[in-house]
């Protein structure tokens, strides 16, 4: 897995299968994809310069140097939606 700018990629540059989004919508169906059909390549396009979607969080410093994490995003978010835990562990999204 890795990541590449269009402009770096050559002319003749195949993917089997394009998601575009790489909020958890489409990281879910690029996970999915790549573990139903091993060998299949997939491209996630993404037009911010990270995956997430609407999910992020922000790292806030304060005066007395402490961090405060803000959530934004993920306002239909809650830790009973089991398989949406799961695939937030298993792709890395909470830090």
């Amino acid at each position: 897995m890795g990541t590449a700018r269009f402009t770096d990629l050559p002319p003749d540059h195949h993917v089997d299968i394009v998601i575009v989004g790489a909020g958890v919508s489409g990281m879910y169906c690029a996970r999915q994809i790549v573990t139903a059909r091993p060998g299949t390549t997939v491209a996630v396009v993404e037009r911010l310069d990270r995956t997430g979607g609407r999910l992020d969080t922000d790292l806030i410093r304060t005066d007395d140097d402490t961090t405060i994490r803000e959530e934004e995003g993920g306002m239909r978010f809650n830790y009973g939606m089991t398989e949406l835990m799961q695939l937030v562990d298993d792709l890395g999204l909470c830090g």
